[in-house]
């Protein structure tokens, strides 16, 4: 009776600690710390992180393919072998300001993947799919308000953008995140709504019970979510979101079809003509908003120059590229590359003071931090994606109604339509619910990364992708003490003639086929790795946390309280003291007070920005504020210098030239 007791016990907490899991990887991408400096990277990555350790709490309902590991550790290799031959190792392996997409973001998007393949695989409950489901509704109806709210004066988060981003940072993560919401909802919503029209039909009266009550508010909270991630898809008026949503509709359509065909069902009524219809309806709202029929139709003179932008980053970074083909620049070495090859129309469009930190498209994103190697191991991995999706998808048998009708088009596939549904496949353990989320993942993933062709990676966008890429290739956990089979290692060994030589191979090949305990099925080894990430989500707290004094330091600068603010950047740099920006930073800050002539703030810009030079000796920005510093503190010859020599990397910034002009007829000046 007590271990009873006790297994139940431990079963509801494990079902609560699942339940916690699936919310926080949802929810992770929607928090943001107010009052802080940089509100939303540092907070999402902590709450995903929380997300990984009440995954790890709770039992695994899935696992990821057995190529992904390998997979992962060759890129892997391939990122440390390019940063191990940039010029600043330190930095660009940590991460640099604003994503830190190095070893503090990069392992967060990947334990994502884990926790999102863990807690929604193929052996989740309906209850715990549900929870996902709402969950996203959740944050779109939250993400909605929000957006909505920025729209008037009496906004829920202020901001000084034109196109806010609710709780996404900006308005193209806010519209592509909400088309990869709401595709993920149209299977649910569908449901729903299937299921209130037969109620009505056969018109019984149910019983109000909790569940049925329960199940009704769930139903109604998708469809609102569906009806919030339109509005504030729409809200967005970002272009990349519109490509999103063609590139999802057309893989989802294909993805529908083919399924339909395959079953012998119909297509032109119960698909294409509510397609059609919701195609117009997503048209006709667009086209009602003023700044989004702008964007859509060309009639904004800023679209049509941040298109003209585009190309001109896309221009510079290609001549990055070909001047580093094989090795790239490494991870965060584009921001210090870039205003190097950034052409004359950007510096004329732009002006020379605007950061670049991404050359706004995945695959250039990849081909500046790794070159071609690892471009064709991006390749490879979406390859072996996408193929266990496709038998995913066809995994569903061919009817007999369907061979007969459409014989020419579904012949190819009958040779494997037995084959698919045999005990020995991992996808005939897969449920039709279980299916079409991890369908839809997949189209949703396909309209995210049809979108990053115009846009950048970041936690603010990248964190719930990772989560659906868990659960698109998510496999059934295997049974305990089962062995898998070996089919290529068999037919090896089955070739050896040699007696002595068979019996070793067949040692071996036991020894191979031995499944391997994993690390949170032990009592140390799973103690070990909860301490291990319970510790790594205090630490991202803490990293989190020291962007309060961040704030707190730059309110101080602008009320000239210096004292308090040395004292708030100190504390910043304990909390975060592998952060090579930060003393960027605060001589940024420190310079707009120089530049209207404080000679306090002169000095103190000097010594900040020779820390982060003494950090990262090539950094352009911090040059610039010497240079700033330098010239109010009546040094203007080593002012001189500094912009002579930042002319020099930097040839096509009209800022610098400037800066080196005024420089110069204040020497000639002190001359004379």
């Amino acid at each position: 009776m007590i271990r009873a007791l006790i297994r139940k016990t431990w079963d509801e907490r494990a079902n609560l600690s699942a339940h916690a899991a699936i919310w926080l990887l949802v929810v992770s991408q929607f928090v943001f710390l107010p009052y802080a400096d940089d509100r939303w990277i540092f907070p999402k990555l902590t709450a995903m992180c929380v997300a990984v350790f009440f995954a790890a709490l709770a039992p695994a309902s899935g696992r990821l393919p057995a190529f992904f590991t390998p997979v992962v550790l060759a890129g892997l290799g391939i990122l440390l072998l390019d940063v191990g031959v940039s010029a600043d190792f330190g930095a660009q392996l940590l991460g640099r300001d604003p994503r830190y997409e190095g070893l503090v973001a990069v392992p967060v998007y990947a334990a994502a993947i884990w926790a999102g393949a863990r807690m929604l695989g193929p052996g989740a409950t309906q209850g715990h799919r549900r929870s996902f489901v709402v969950a996203l509704a959740c944050g779109a109806i939250a993400t909605a308000v929000v957006a909505v709210s920025q729209r008037t004066p009496l906004t829920l988060i202020p901001t000084d953008s034109a196109r806010p981003g609710s709780l996404l940072a900006n308005a193209t993560n806010l519209g592509v995140i909400m088309v990869v919401v709401a595709v993920m909802l149209v299977p649910s919503a569908l449901a729903g709504v299937r299921q209130f029209v037969a109620a009505v039909k056969i018109g019984t009266r149910l019983q109000a019970t909790p569940r049925r009550i329960a199940h009704a508010v769930s139903i109604a909270l998708i469809l609102a979510g569906l009806a919030s991630a339109v509005l504030s898809f729409v809200l967005s008026a970002s272009r990349a979101a519109f490509l999103a949503v063609a590139v999802s509709g057309v893989v989802g359509l294909a993805v529908i079809i083919t399924d339909r065909v395959r079953s012998g069902r119909r297509i032109v009524r119960p698909v294409l003509l509510p397609a059609t219809i919701a195609v117009a309806i997503v048209v006709v709202v667009s086209l009602c908003v003023p700044m989004t029929r702008s964007r859509l139709l060309g009639t904004s003179n800023f679209a049509l120059k941040t298109v003209s932008d585009r190309f001109d980053i896309y221009e510079s970074t290609m001549r990055i590229v070909a001047d580093h083909p094989w090795t790239g620049l490494g991870a965060n070495g584009f921001i210090e590359v870039a205003p190097k090859y950034l052409n004359a129309n950007w510096y004329a469009s732009v002006g020379g003071d605007v950061t670049l930190d991404s050359p706004h498209n995945w695959v250039m994103q990849v081909l500046v931090i790794g070159g071609l190697p690892l471009f064709a191991w991006a390749l490879l991995t979406i390859a072996l994606c996408v193929r266990q999706l496709c038998a995913l998808l066809l995994s569903q048998p061919i009817s007999t109604r369907s061979q007969g009708r459409r014989k020419k088009l579904v012949g190819s596939y009958q040779g494997t339509s037995a084959v698919t549904m045999t005990s020995d496949r991992w996808w005939a353990h897969i449920g039709p619910e279980q299916r079409a989320l991890q369908l839809s993942a997949g189209v949703a993933l396909a309209g995210y990364l049809a979108a990053l062709l115009t846009h950048f990676t970041s936690a603010d966008n990248t964190l719930l992708a990772g989560v659906l890429v868990g659960l698109a290739l998510s496999r059934p956990m295997p049974a305990r003490g089962a062995i898998e089979r070996m089919s290529l290692l068999s037919q090896a060994f089955s070739r050896v003639r040699s007696p002595r030589l068979r019996r070793r191979c067949q040692r071996l090949k036991h020894a191979a086929e031995r499944p391997l305990r994993p690390a949170l099925d032990g009592g140390i080894s799973r103690v070990i790795v909860l301490a291990a990430l319970l510790i790594w989500s205090v630490w991202m707290g803490v990293n989190a946390a020291a962007e309060q004094p961040l704030r707190t330091a730059q309110l101080a600068i602008s009320q000239t309280n210096y004292a308090r603010a040395e004292r708030e950047y100190a504390k910043a740099e304990a909390m975060r003291p592998w952060d090579v920006d930060l003393p960027y930073k605060a001589a940024r800050r420190y310079a707009g007070k120089a530049a209207a002539g404080d000679p306090v703030a002169a000095q103190l810009t000097v010594d900040w920005s020779r820390r982060a030079l003494a950090e990262v000796p090539d950094m352009g920005r911090a040059k610039r504020t010497l240079a700033i510093g330098l010239e109010h503190v009546g040094d203007v010859r080593g002012a001189y210098a500094v912009l002579d020599e930042l002319a020099c990397d930097i040839p096509g910034n009209p800022s610098v030239q400037e800066q080196r002009s005024r420089v110069g007829e204040l020497i000639a000046a002190q001359t004379h």
